[in-house]
């Protein structure tokens, strides 16, 4: 039986999915000064994440990276949308990032 998550799992998972993403990034660059290979699960990690964001249309992308990555100041898009229309763009893209990630 399979039952949907709910937006705050959504959110939760997105999170957790960014965190592991940038630790595989950090230890790609590690390894790169230290001459050493990398390591496959982290190039398959950085490689998915980044497949799913530019699989995603540029206004969901652009939410996901502000949101998740670059975990900008609360209130940035009030310059781009109105408040209901954020909150309904972003429950949106991270639905479309979700289906990108197969997850």
């Amino acid at each position: 039986m399979h039952r949907e998550l709910s937006s705050q799992q959504k959110e939760s998972l997105i999170r957790y999915i960014t965190s592991c993403y940038r630790k595989s990034c950090q230890r790609q660059r590690m390894k790169l000064h230290g001459k050493e290979g990398s390591d496959p699960a982290d190039t398959l990690t950085v490689s998915l994440y980044e497949s799913a964001l530019e699989a995603l249309p540029g206004k969901y992308r652009e939410i996901i990276v502000r949101e998740f990555l670059d975990e900008e100041g609360e209130g940035w898009y009030y310059h781009y949308y109105s408040k209901s229309t954020f909150y309904r763009l972003r429950q949106r893209a991270i639905s479309e990032f979700m289906d990108c990630l197969n997850v």
